[in-house]
Parts: C-alpha cells; sequence; structure tokens
C-alpha cells in the first residue's frame, strides 16, 4: 500500500499493513482484528507495539476452543501409553491437546520404531493425514469478452454472485474462489500418549466448515503439514 496522506499512528498503520498483507495466512480475520492493540487501546507507544504479544496465528486452535465453550467438541482422555492414532489407518478426525503429552512414532518394516517428535498441550496431532484438494465452486463466474453490445455479466444468476460487483471490475479479472475440501488420507505414524492426556477431537465435518469460513486455514494447515513431512523425512 503506498503511505496514507493523513497521520496515521503507528498502531493504526500496523493494523492496515496486517489487513492488507498479500499472504492469506498472515493476513488478519475479522476476529483477530478485534484482538489488535489498536482496536483493544492496550499500546500507547511505537516501542510498546514492537514488544506487544503477537495475537493468536492458529485459527484451528480458536476455532476448537470457541467450540469447546459451545460444548461442540468430543473430550478424549487417554492414560499413558494409549494410542491415539494408528498408522495405517484412515484419518477421520484431528486433536488439540489440552493437557498431557504424547509421542509420535513411525513403525519401519523391519519391525524397529523411529521416534519423529513429542507434542503437548496447545498442539495439534493428526493433521499429517488431511489432505486438501479443491472441489471447483467459484463466487463468481469468468466474464464474457467485452465488444458492442457485450454485457460483462453473465445474464444467468450465479450462486454467491455479488450484484455490487462492478462490472469492471468483472472485467479485469475473475473473482473466483475455490473452495477446498478435506479428504481423509492414511495416518504415516502412531501417536501414542506419554502421560495422561486430555484431548479436543474435531471431526471431518467440523474441520470442513472452519476450512470454508476462514481463508487462511487451508494454508496454515499446509504449512503445518510441510513442516511435519520435515520431521518424518529426519526421522
Amino acid at each position: 500500500m503506498h503511505a496514507p496522506s493523513e497521520e496515521i499512528s503507528a498502531k493504526g498503520l500496523d493494523l492496515l499493513s496486517k489487513l492488507l498483507d498479500v499472504d492469506r495466512v498472515k493476513r488478519l480475520t475479522a476476529a483477530e482484528a478485534l484482538e489488535h492493540k489498536w482496536i483493544t487501546g492496550a499500546v500507547s507507544s511505537k516501542a510498546a507495539l514492537t514488544s506487544q504479544k503477537p495475537i493468536n496465528r492458529s485459527r484451528m486452535q480458536r476455532f476448537a476452543d470457541q467450540k469447546l465453550g459451545e460444548d461442540a467438541l468430543t473430550v478424549r482422555e487417554l492414560d499413558a501409553g494409549d494410542l491415539l492414532i494408528k498408522q495405517g489407518a484412515r484419518a477421520k478426525e484431528v486433536f488439540l491437546i489440552k493437557s498431557g503429552r504424547c509421542e509420535v512414532v513411525v513403525n519401519r518394516p523391519d519391525g524397529s520404531e523411529a521416534k519423529v517428535a513429542e507434542r503437548g498441550e496447545g498442539e495439534f496431532v493428526g493433521e499429517m493425514g488431511i489432505k486438501i484438494r479443491a472441489d471447483g465452486d467459484y463466487d463468481v463466474k469468468p466474464a464474457p469478452a467485452t465488444g458492442s453490445g457485450a454485457n460483462s455479466r453473465s445474464d444467468s444468476p450465479v450462486p454467491g454472485d455479488r450484484p455490487e460487483a462492478s462490472d469492471s471490475i468483472v472485467n479485469v479479472a475473475t473473482l473466483l474462489r475455490v473452495k477446498n475440501k478435506w479428504v481423509g488420507g492414511r495416518r504415516g505414524a502412531d501417536v501414542r500418549a506419554l502421560t495422561p492426556m486430555r484431548v479436543l477431537v474435531m471431526t471431518q465435518a467440523q474441520m470442513q466448515w472452519i476450512l470454508e469460513h476462514d481463508y487462511g486455514v487451508d494454508g496454515e494447515m499446509t504449512d503445518t503439514i510441510n513442516a511435519r513431512k520435515a520431521e518424518m523425512k529426519k526421522s
């Protein structure tokens, strides 16, 4: 963005830059914007702004915590040694650890085990079984060719089409939003409780809901899965 013509505080500029970030994973959602210090008024100087506690970037955790308050998520309890995830099983759930610790273990073809990592409170497990794919839904159809008498908007109704969108905008670029879908793959490792644990269970339907309602979740999850794959490769 160009520099605003009006004088804006450091807090205001920080909020604007985060709302306009081209990376949709880093871009603030409406809920996150409401937590910003420019909104809450908790910061009064640029120096204090740089030291403020960062907004929680885990959109999945935000959703899980919200749904827990509504009693919409199942809580599962495990004893030390219990299996939460079995290698090779079909992935149908993702788990948020509320208390306790677990280990991620890969079973090798020769019968040996390789410990990949440990996970603790506030972390998710089970993402590695999730695959994200597009189902081909769109907000706005591609604009037809323009010319004499040509209309820049389709005459047929399009689900999700916004009547208030200007013709010029539709002509400049096709406004597409592919709706991604989460599907379960196969588990790549065992997840075993090291201590007594409490986990929140997020079903495939609940994961699909948050994917459709938060534009950054698919990118956030992709980054997490890539990091997990790197851990698996090292093991």
